[in-house]
C-alpha cells in the first residue's frame, strides 16, 4: 500500500447496457448514484443489444461529468447518449493511438482517459484527444486512477508515474514503490494507493 505525500473487464457476445432510475414522481433530478434505502424493484431496468447499435466486444464503461457513457471496445471508443450509441472519431487533425481500449477512466475535469492495448493514454477533454506514450515520458501502460488532488496516476511497465500540470513523471523512487511494473491501482477512502504489482499487493 502507498500513499503519495504515493482478459477484458467487461466480455460479451451481445451488449447489455443497462440504465437504473428512480421511479418517483417525487425527485425530478437524475440521481448520480442509485438510493439504498429503495428496492430494486422501484427502478426501472432497460436494456441495449447489438440490435440496437450496442457494441458486442466491451472492454470497460466510464460516465464522465456530463452524463455520456464511454464505452470501450476490441475495435475502438464508443459514446451512448442514452439513445444512440455513437463510434468517437477524433477531430481533424488529431488521432487515437490504437484500436483495442483497455481501460476508461472519468476524471473531475469532466475528462475521459483512455488506456490502449498498445500502452498509449489519450485523454479526451472538451472533445480534443491528446495522447502520451514513451515519447511523453509515460512507460507503456496498464492501468489508471485518479489521485484525490486531481492528479492521474499510471501504473506502468516500469512502475508508478504522475500527470500533474500537464506534466508525466516518474514517482515511483519518490514513492518507495519497490516492484518492476504495477498492472493494478486503487486509492481507499482514507488516500491510500494500492498496487498490483507482478508478484504481489502492496
Amino acid at each position: 500500500m502507498l500513499s503519495p505525500n504515493r482478459r477484458g473487464i467487461l466480455g460479451a457476445l451481445a451488449c447489455t447496457a443497462t440504465a437504473l432510475s428512480a421511479v418517483s414522481a417525487q425527485e425530478p433530478h437524475a440521481a448520480l448514484t442509485l438510493d439504498r434505502q429503495r428496492a430494486i424493484t422501484q427502478f426501472v431496468h432497460t436494456s441495449w443489444t447489438e440490435k440496437d447499435g450496442a457494441p458486442a466486444d466491451i472492454r470497460a464503461l466510464a460516465q464522465t461529468r456530463d452524463g455520456y457513457l464511454w464505452i470501450g471496445t476490441t475495435s475502438g471508443l464508443v459514446r451512448f447518449d442514452g439513445l444512440r450509441f455513437t463510434r468517437f472519431e477524433p477531430p481533424a487533425g488529431e488521432s487515437l493511438p490504437g484500436r483495442l481500449v483497455v481501460r476508461l477512466v472519468a476524471s473531475r475535469d469532466g475528462g475521459l482517459w483512455i488506456v490502449w492495448g498498445v500502452g498509449a493514454v489519450s485523454r479526451v477533454l472538451n472533445g480534443h484527444v491528446t495522447s502520451y506514450s514513451e515519447r511523453e515520458g509515460l512507460p507503456a501502460t496498464d492501468a489508471l486512477v485518479e489521485a484525490g488532488d486531481g492528479s492521474v496516476i499510471a501504473g506502468t511497465l516500469k512502475g508508478l508515474s504522475r500527470f500533474k500540470d500537464g506534466v508525466w513523471e516518474d514517482v515511483g523512487k519518490a514513492w518507495n514503490f519497490p516492484g518492476r511494473e504495477a498492472s493494478r491501482l486503487y486509492f481507499d477512502k482514507a488516500g491510500a494507493l494500492w498496487v498490483l504489482t507482478e508478484d504481489k499487493i502492496l
